[in-house]
């Protein structure tokens, strides 16, 4: 596991979220599930105008890299908020940049939600994992939701179960 580095997160541009999209189509479970970068570079644009992208730089990184990391929460879902995507660069990977944006995340949401969700594959072992270890709890299954023949694992954390 690398050390973990200063992570500075910040709302992205739609420009910003959209030239993100190749490295994240490269990822499982996008890969795997067939995204392209083009549908994923309009779903991130979109998000972006809307307020609902961040992304992680490292703090001592200079402005010109790109980010290392980067969160789509949806708003207003079941009395709570969705995190719809969370991806980290491979070479980042292991250093606390998906902890610092689901962190983000809860800030955000608890201020006046009860509730943040997120769904994983049920085959992503690592990620359920990950979920589980922010305090995050198995509320439900959604068999065929992104894929038929494929089952989502919704988890769900409350502002009483947030860990510091």
């Amino acid at each position: 596991m690398a050390p973990h580095v200063s992570v500075a997160v910040r709302a992205a541009t739609a420009s910003i979220a959209g030239r993100q999209a190749s490295w994240i189509a490269t990822l499982e479970p996008w890969l795997g599930l067939g995204y392209s970068p083009v549908s994923l570079r309009r779903f991130l644009r979109r998000a972006a105008d809307s307020g609902q992208v961040w992304v992680a730089w490292g703090a001592n990184s200079p402005a010109s890299r790109d980010p290392l990391g980067l969160l789509v929460v949806q708003p207003g879902v079941l009395l709570g908020d969705f995190v719809a995507l969370l991806a980290v660069r491979s070479e980042a990977a292991g250093q606390g940049i998906g902890r610092a944006l689901m962190g983000h995340a809860e800030s955000k949401t608890f201020v006046d939600r009860r509730w943040l969700f997120v769904s994983a594959d049920s085959a992503n072992r690592a990620a359920l994992g990950f979920y589980r270890k922010l305090g995050f709890l198995r509320v439900g299954r959604l068999p065929d939701l992104v894929r038929v023949g494929r089952t989502e694992i919704l988890l769900r954390k409350g502002q009483s179960t947030t860990r510091g």
